[in-house]
């Protein structure tokens, strides 16, 4: 649950990369409101990245996913 405006998602590279990792698109969503989802690109040497403009007291689901080059 977001308590402020933003928040910081960190992550760590694929343990076993399908290929060489191109980017990391972040996609996050209220939980009530799936079907509206943000998405953002960020580099693939980024391990951490600011989702800005939520809503306070408000539940958040994010993903990240590695895009590969084979």
């Amino acid at each position: 649950m977001v308590m402020f405006s933003s928040v910081v998602v960190i992550w760590e590279e694929p343990l076993e990369p399908n290929g060489i990792t191109l980017k990391y698109t972040i996609r996050h969503w209220e939980e009530a409101n799936p079907d509206e989802k943000h998405s953002i690109d960020v580099s693939s040497l980024a391990r951490n990245h600011t989702i800005e403009n939520l809503s306070a007291s408000t539940k958040y689901l994010v993903d990240i996913q590695a895009i590969n080059k084979k």
